[in-house]
């Protein structure tokens, strides 16, 4: 009687509702499609799809894309859409199921509760967690996993770290890994390295981290990509702006440079570096973890002069001709760590 596809991972929703439209027409239900992001969207339409009787099936597959504003309430009361979607699905004398797919619907409304009742399923198709954000080992991480599901699927043999050289190529996009896994499947053995290019912009705080990381090739890597492919955001759009990217940048490396200068402060004070942390809000293994990895090596008077650093930069950004990926490059030159001769040769 009823299906919620909730997230915003648009391929997991897109896959659902084909799964889905599918089994409608097997089970020979007309299908029905609204989106409410469509110019043409009419709420008068898909409220008589809901109410009326088909005239040549037996029921109705009525499926609605980015419901949340239909779902919300009206000067206090349930919206029409609310109130159609509950007369729906209490009418037991009726066939057909309603689809609900997109972001932002809430497990407590009373249609998606209702769907429940009436034995419907729920499926999380939230996006899968980027590499970076992994708290364990990246290559055993969501996305590999997925990737490695994926090539199964298609009876693609596939390594591990072929998996993993695919998630960092392509990043976070799993329409895009899917048709490099469909070409791949297609190609007739060719290696993943001679068929699949390295496209992936990734994120403003991968590349302050790697800034951050004070090893110049990661860091000069990640620049560069984020410039050139841009960074992807939630609604599928690219922004390769420098405009736009260096703020977003900077955001996070005045954050995370004043928390590493006040943190070497503390530990030069003799404090524990969870206690230097905690002072500046930090906790958590993980964050520990990575903060760790952050100062070794680093003594204060060198996270001051980062903070100097990102301080001229934003100054800078407010006058022609701005920043861009080569005010970031010398950061990246200019932050390496210097502790290690062989570091600095390789």
């Amino acid at each position: 009687r009823g299906y919620v596809l909730k997230g915003d991972e648009r391929y997991f929703l897109a896959r659902g509702v084909d799964a889905i439209s599918e089994a409608a027409k097997r089970a020979g239900l007309e299908l029905c499609r609204h989106d409410t992001q469509d110019p043409d969207f009419a709420p008068a339409a898909l409220l008589d799809d809901l109410g009326a009787v088909p005239m040549f099936a037996s029921g109705r597959c009525v499926v609605v894309h980015n419901p949340a504003d239909l779902l919300k309430k009206v000067g206090g009361k349930d919206s029409a859409f609310t109130r159609a979607a509950l007369a729906e699905l209490a009418d037991a004398s009726r066939t057909g199921t309603l689809v609900l797919a997109g972001s932002g619907l809430r497990a407590d409304h009373p249609v998606v509760k209702a769907i429940a009742k009436a034995g419907g399923r729920a499926v999380d198709c939230g996006k899968l967690k980027d590499l970076s954000r992994e708290y364990g080992d990246a290559r055993r991480g969501q996305l590999v996993r997925w990737i490695e599901g994926r090539a199964r699927e298609l009876k693609l043999q596939l390594s591990n770290d072929d998996a993993f050289y695919l998630a960092n190529a392509v990043g976070n996009d799993l329409s895009a890994l899917d048709s490099e896994l469909s070409n791949l499947a297609a190609s007739g053995g060719k290696s993943v390295r001679e068929s699949v290019s390295w496209d992936s912009g990734g994120t403003p705080w991968d590349a302050a981290d790697a800034l951050l990381s004070g090893d110049p090739a990661r860091a000069l890597a990640a620049i560069e990509a984020l410039f050139r492919s841009g960074f992807t955001q939630t609604d599928g759009r690219a922004e390769r702006s420098p405009s736009a990217l260096a703020p977003m940048i900077l955001g996070t490396l005045r954050t995370k440079t004043r928390q590493g200068l006040a943190v070497a402060q503390g530990v030069a004070r003799g404090e524990t570096l969870a206690q230097a942390a905690g002072a500046v809000g930090v906790s958590g293994n993980w964050q520990l973890r990575n903060l760790q990895s952050l100062i070794a090596g680093r003594e204060e008077d060198e996270w001051s002069r980062m903070v100097e650093d990102v301080g001229e930069l934003e100054r800078a950004i407010r006058r022609p001709p701005g920043v861009d990926v080569n005010d970031f490059a010398r950061l990246a030159v200019r932050w390496r760590r210097r502790g290690r001769a062989g570091a600095r040769r390789r």
